[in-house]
């Protein structure tokens, strides 16, 4: 199958030196685009798998750390303490959530800037919104990609093999 890149006059050098960016998420027109909006950091069930998996552990690693509160009640009464908040974590972790996902999202954009190059290209050679839209105005040009050529299946590229799909909200 052959795919197209759609580009401006001035990158005329695409052809002189046979070379095309994998362009950053944060360099694309759309700032929206490769930014998924993450409502949840895990499912309800996922929280209380890992409370029910880590609890005990949470519990010895802090007592370890604050050891003094063992001088004023014995390590088994505050262990029996705790253990009666453990329903209550999955809702504080919600409580917490929001903030988490604040600090996580420039992280996320962080890591795919530093690690990921997008190459775009279409089915379409012949879309007159394309056209206007990169190719300066209808005044540049198109080159076309053999999506079979060995280069597309090299280790260091993830081939989508489906379309876009575009939604009102892109979520995760």
């Amino acid at each position: 199958m052959i795919l197209y890149k759609y580009l401006r006059p001035a990158r005329v050098d695409v052809l002189k030196h046979r070379r095309i960016r994998f362009t950053q998420p944060g360099d694309f027109n759309d700032p929206f685009e490769f930014r998924p909006k993450i409502r949840e950091l895990a499912s309800d069930a996922k929280l209380q798998e890992d409370v029910e998996e880590h609890f005990e552990q949470l519990i010895d690693d802090q007592l370890a750390k604050y050891g003094a509160i063992t001088q004023v009640l014995p390590q088994a009464d505050l262990k029996r303490l705790l253990a009666k908040q453990k329903p209550l974590l999955p809702a504080l972790f919600r409580l917490l959530e929001p903030a988490a996902i604040q600090k996580l999202s420039p992280l996320i954009d962080g890591f795919f800037n530093q690690n990921v190059g997008v190459l775009c290209l279409s089915e379409v050679r012949d879309s007159i919104l394309m056209w206007g839209h990169y190719t300066h105005n209808h005044r540049g040009f198109v080159v076309g990609f053999d999506s079979d050529h060995p280069f597309f299946w090299t280790v260091h590229i993830i081939r989508v093999t489906t379309g876009v799909t575009f939604e009102k909200c892109a979520t995760v």
